[in-house]
């Protein structure tokens, strides 16, 4: 869970090696990447978290190759035509209007509930 932006059920899955671009990881390492944002989804849909998700590959120089799992909400919808194209104004929305306690709380239980559904 990326804390600088709450947002229920959004998650950052990176690889274990810093690696730039996805052609860079191993098959192995391809494998488990995906299989973690699998579980993590499963986990999210089968518990009501959210039911439809957006996946961004984020590829930047000089940094670590990571995937954005983002959970399409309702409000979303309110504010943007477009989840992808207008990932940016999601993401100031919930910066401006979802940073509270409450909201962090309930972030936090989610994170700690996937958490222990992955050591389980």
């Amino acid at each position: 869970q990326d804390w600088e932006l709450p947002i229920k059920g959004f998650f950052v899955v990176s690889p274990k090696r810093h690696i730039e671009k996805l052609c860079e990881m191993t098959d192995d390492e391809r494998n488990e990447m995906f299989s973690l944002v699998d579980k993590t989804v499963k986990i999210l849909r089968a518990n009501n978290i959210c039911d439809r998700f957006d996946y961004v590959f984020e590829e930047k120089e000089n940094r670590h190759l990571h995937v954005w799992i983002m959970p399409r909400q309702e409000w979303m919808n309110e504010i943007a035509e477009d989840i992808i194209d207008d990932i940016g104004k999601i993401f100031t929305y919930a910066k401006e209007n979802f940073r509270n306690e409450e909201n962090y709380e309930e972030i936090k239980r989610i994170t700690d509930f996937i958490r222990r559904e992955f050591n389980k």
